[in-house]
């Protein structure tokens, strides 16, 4: 499908299902969508800018009357610039014209934006980071985690998508700090102090409570808040919540480089070598490691340090060639 000159009323009729031709105008949004990359990129955009008019709409404060007004008076401005927006005409001042502005805005000029201020992070295997995200929070990230930071206009939130382990030190503002993740749980904050580690390979989310309240909550609705010094885990699979009587301490090792084990099997420390040197490690016979389990603490100078160390706790030996490292059975 060429490039439609009414894509806008289209993209209204086809996000609302209010159009009785909506099958028609269905099918010639998903030509349109596949006629191009960045058609698809765009279809993407406005479907968040529709589901952020559609939080107006609830909104206490908003009154579509004056918004019209207001979006109108800009139209009015713009009509000698654009043959697309002048041949788009408006039959209400109700809130579905309100939209269908807004809508036509974005897509000629970009206008609509959910969120500002975004930032993205990572760090590889082997690397660790700290920076300041723009509303003054400090986050310390461990390796092979990934950070994504928006604020919400409409929420009024401050938002993290967030994978892998780190420390945050939120700034105090009135705007609470929510961290999301893809298992399903949620963590508010207003201003706190916290470790909190969720790898992709891990079975729980775990939080670690320094300083202020923050509250946990899952997909069922369920809610925990939990107090300095409480450590809280989050199963993936059960999505319950519970506290763990561990040293909380421990949690922050990796700060000072060290790594503390209760009663951590061979399994799960390969593992967290595996991030922390950016090495791949297997062991032989297959299923042993989980049989084997450490407490203590060790120090993470070099891969090599460790794994000796490792040789006097239990009987296994190691061999190591570039990032790849064999451990088996003495």
């Amino acid at each position: 499908m060429k490039e439609d000159k009414n894509i806008g009323e289209k993209l209204v009729g086809h996000f609302s299902k209010a159009d009785n031709r909506s099958t028609q105008i269905d099918q010639d949004i998903e030509e349109w969508r596949n006629s191009s990359s960045e058609n698809n990129e765009k279809y993407n955009s406005y479907r968040k800018i529709w589901k952020g008019t559609e939080k107006l709409a609830s909104a206490r404060h908003f009154k579509p009357e004056p918004a019209w007004q207001k979006t109108n008076r800009k139209l009015t401005g713009i009509t000698k610039t654009s043959n697309h927006i002048r041949r788009l005409r408006y039959t209400t001042i109700g809130m579905a014209a309100s939209i269908l502005l807004l809508l036509g805005f974005a897509f000629y000029f970009n206008w609509f934006s959910l969120s500002s201020g975004g930032v993205q992070i990572a760090t590889a295997n082997g690397s660790r980071s700290e920076m300041v995200l723009p509303d003054g929070t400090l986050v310390k990230l461990n390796v092979g985690s990934k950070l994504q930071y928006s604020f919400n206009k409409f929420s009024k939130t401050r938002e993290v998508q967030f994978n892998g382990e780190a420390y945050f030190e939120v700034a105090k503002k009135h705007f609470p700090f929510v961290i999301h993740s893809n298992d399903g749980m949620q963590l508010k904050v207003l201003g706190t102090r916290f470790n909190y580690s969720n790898y992709d390979d891990d079975r729980e989310i775990k939080t670690t409570l320094a300083e202020g309240k923050v509250e946990l909550s899952n997909e069922r609705g369920k809610s925990f808040i939990i107090s300095p010094g409480q450590v809280a885990s989050f199963d993936k699979k059960s999505k319950q919540i519970k506290l763990l009587k561990v040293n909380p301490s421990h949690s922050y090792g990796w700060l000072e480089d060290k790594l503390y084990m209760d009663n951590m099997s061979l399994d799960e420390v390969c593992s967290k070598l595996e991030r922390r040197y950016d090495v791949e490690i297997n062991c032989q016979p297959l299923g042993f490691a989980k049989n084997i389990h450490y407490t203590g603490v060790l120090r993470e100078e070099t891969v090599v340090t460790v794994l000796d160390a490792l040789c006097e706790l239990s009987a296994i030996t190691y061999s190591m060639k570039g990032n790849k490292i064999l451990i088996a059975k003495k």
